[in-house]
């Protein structure tokens, strides 16, 4: 099972990434599983018998009609070159290995946003909520943040922003660079800034 379950995620993976799984493909295409030295290098262990367990694997996965097995020079248990996955049988493949399907699990995803955001109200956290569900219901990544951690040789804000560089230069002439231990006016401003912008009550440096 180790090996069926290996080779079924990969083509999964592939399938999930193609329009196949949107039903968007406009040519003819197939999900395909290539035996290499990269993607299987146990295959190529000459120390090893574990292309015997490969092809019994590929075998299995065959007869369940699950996948199509290509072999160099269509000699049978000779070299597996690649896998086909049967797209008609993607069903069946998710259930078989206990996967969830994609845009089953992004349906789920959305719900609890959905949820998340009437739970959350202030304008930071409803934008930010939004923006994750456009990128789903879009099926792109979410696997993204907005960093702003800073610190003393770190600036969070970029370089050369407009209004930023002549903030600085404006600040020059009154405080430099100070502790957040003192009081000082712009950080009183930026805290007043950041509590009206998130909805929150407090802002701490």
């Amino acid at each position: 099972m180790q090996y069926e379950k290996r080779i079924l995620h990969a083509l999964l993976d592939s399938y999930e990434s193609s329009s196949l799984s949107r039903g968007e493909n406009k040519v003819s295409v197939h999900i395909v599983y290539p035996i290499t030295r990269k993607t299987m290098p146990t295959y190529f262990d000459e120390s090893s018998l574990a292309y015997e367990d490969i092809h019994a694997a590929v075998k299995h996965l065959e007869e369940l009609g699950y996948v199509q097995a290509v072999w160099k020079g269509k000699k049978e248990n000779h070299i597996l070159q690649k896998v086909i996955l049967c797209e008609d049988k993607a069903g069946e493949v998710y259930r078989y290995i206990g996967r969830m399907p994609k845009r089953e699990q992004q349906k789920l995803q959305l719900q609890a946003l959905e949820q998340l955001k009437e739970e959350c109200q202030t304008p930071v956290a409803s934008a930010f909520i939004c923006w994750l569900m456009e990128r789903l219901q879009q099926g792109k990544t979410v696997k993204e943040y907005l960093d702003f951690a800073a610190g003393i040789a770190v600036n969070a804000l970029g370089y050369h922003y407009p209004g930023y560089d002549d903030a600085l230069k404006a600040q020059i002439d009154k405080l430099m660079h100070i502790s957040n231990l003192y009081y000082n006016e712009p950080i009183i401003q930026a805290g007043a800034n950041l509590v009206k912008a998130s909805g929150m009550s407090k802002a701490f440096f």
